[in-house]
Order: structure tokens, then C-alpha cells, then sequence
């Protein structure tokens, strides 16, 4: 073959659209391999949950749970007013079904059986995070008898914490008698359907949301 000739095949028509497609096809394949390799960073950075729960149980087998929670969660915090106040531990976890059911498992064994868990909802709103404390601050409107109220609260399956004085008329604070918080919430939500009841709302904390 002449170099004329192979000039002449290399100016062909048939030939520039080839290799318009060979550069369509190594684009693709470049998009392609970036895609790959953004899927497995993004697959290899797991997103992490909230896993809160309160913990009843008398002082003694409080201090063996909170041992458990420190020694299989390193990191976690039992020494400040959440847990102290609240019973309540708040962990940040790639798992918090596997964690739930390893944490209750140990200190089911450590204390006997004898501490009851009670796992609590957590809701994120932009950087924070909403914990249900159990506690239901209930105002009744004005002139509401106070054996109306109390019955209105027993209703509800709900224990009195604080009751109303001077500076808090008609303004109770209850939980659930059997520490079952989601029910307390609904009680909430039910609570605030009734005509003697002026808010019913529940008792939250916040906390940062670690992005």
C-alpha cells in the first residue's frame, strides 16, 4: 500500500466516525471506573445511628450496668446529668440492633436479670438531636379541680412527679407508672384532645448531632 492510498484511508468518513466512537466509548469508561471507585468509598464509610435507652434498676445494679455500657462501648459517658438524672445512655453506633442486643444481653448476665431496659425514640432535627426524657409536663386550664386532673392523668396509666404550687398553677409533671416512654408520648398526644388540658408536651433533651 502506497502512502497516498493509506492517506486516503485515513481521511475516509467511515474511518473519523470510528474514532468518534472509540472517544465516546473511553469517556464512558472513564465515568465509569470514577463511579466504581466513589461507590466503594462511599460503601466504606458506614453512617452511623443513635442508640438510646433508659435503664431502670436500684442503685447498686445501675452502677454494675453502668460498668457494661463503659467496658462495651469505649467512650461512653454515665457521669453526666443524662444518666445520672435520667438513666439514660445515648451511643452513636454503625449498628444499634447488634449494640441493643449486645448491651442487654451482658448486663442482663452481670446484674442478674434484675435491670429492666427501656429502648427510648430518637428523632434529629438540622444539628441536634431529640431524647424523650419519660416526663410529660401536662397544664390543665384554669379552674380545673385538682381530683379532675389527677383522674384525668390516671387515666393514662400516668404518675405524678410534681405537682402544682404557687409559682406553677394547674402544671404537673408525670411519667409512665411503668417507665414504658413511648406510651408516655402517646399519652402526650392523647392528653392534648382533652378540654381540661391547656398542652400536653413532652419533656426533651438536645444534644449536638455529630455529623
Amino acid at each position: 500500500m502506497s502512502r497516498k492510498d493509506a492517506a486516503v484511508i485515513i481521511t475516509t468518513p467511515a474511518y473519523r466516525v470510528a474514532l468518534v466512537a472509540l472517544s465516546i466509548m473511553r469517556d464512558i469508561l472513564v465515568l465509569l471506573l470514577c463511579a466504581c471507585c466513589c461507590g466503594n468509598m462511599v460503601l466504606g464509610q458506614a453512617s452511623e445511628e443513635y442508640l438510646a435507652f433508659k435503664i431502670v434498676a436500684d442503685e447498686n445494679k445501675m452502677s454494675q450496668a453502668a460498668e457494661v455500657i463503659k467496658s462495651r462501648h469505649p467512650g461512653a459517658s454515665t457521669s453526666g446529668p443524662l444518666f445520672q438524672r435520667y438513666h439514660i445512655v445515648v451511643l452513636r453506633t454503625v449498628n444499634a440492633t447488634d449494640l441493643w442486643r449486645d448491651l442487654s444481653k451482658n448486663i442482663s448476665v452481670v446484674t442478674g436479670g434484675k435491670v429492666k431496659f427501656v429502648r427510648i425514640p430518637v428523632s434529629a432535627q438540622g444539628g441536634t438531636i431529640q431524647i424523650p426524657t419519660g416526663e410529660i409536663i401536662v397544664q390543665f386550664r384554669t379552674k380545673v379541680p385538682m381530683d379532675v386532673a389527677t383522674s384525668d392523668l390516671h387515666k393514662y396509666n400516668l404518675q405524678i412527679v410534681k405537682s402544682p404550687d404557687e409559682t406553677t398553677p394547674g402544671r404537673y409533671i408525670v411519667v409512665d407508672k411503668d417507665g414504658d416512654i413511648e406510651r408516655a408520648l402517646r399519652s402526650a398526644k392523647a392528653l392534648q384532645g382533652c378540654k381540661s388540658v391547656r398542652y400536653a408536651e413532652p419533656n426533651t433533651l438536645q444534644m449536638m448531632n455529630e455529623q
